[in-house]
């Protein structure tokens, strides 16, 4: 027989939460925020954002969960341009 506190983790009802339906900004971003290694190649190049660039800085994160370093700066002694830069040459739509 299980633990009495896990029976009651595991049987637990946990109530849905009210998520509210995300709405699209007025106008598109422009404006550069948030820490440089995880900007998308449209913030680098200042062009309009939408919310791809959300799904960008995950893929990033999720490239550093998995293989322990940055996918722009590998060996990890590049300067800040350098980084901007292999940002920059990468194509996104």
């Amino acid at each position: 027989m299980p633990s009495p506190s896990l029976y009651y983790y595991t049987h637990t009802h946990i109530p849905p939460l009210p998520f509210l339906p995300a709405r699209p900004p007025p106008r598109p971003l422009t404006h550069r925020t948030g820490t440089f290694d995880y900007w998308a190649p449209e913030v680098v190049r200042q062009d309009a954002c939408t919310e791809a660039i959300d799904m960008w800085a995950l893929g990033v994160v999720m490239y550093i969960m998995l293989c322990g370093c940055n996918p722009f700066d590998p060996s990890a002694v590049a300067s800040d341009k350098e980084i901007l830069s292999n940002i920059s040459k990468c194509v996104s739509s």
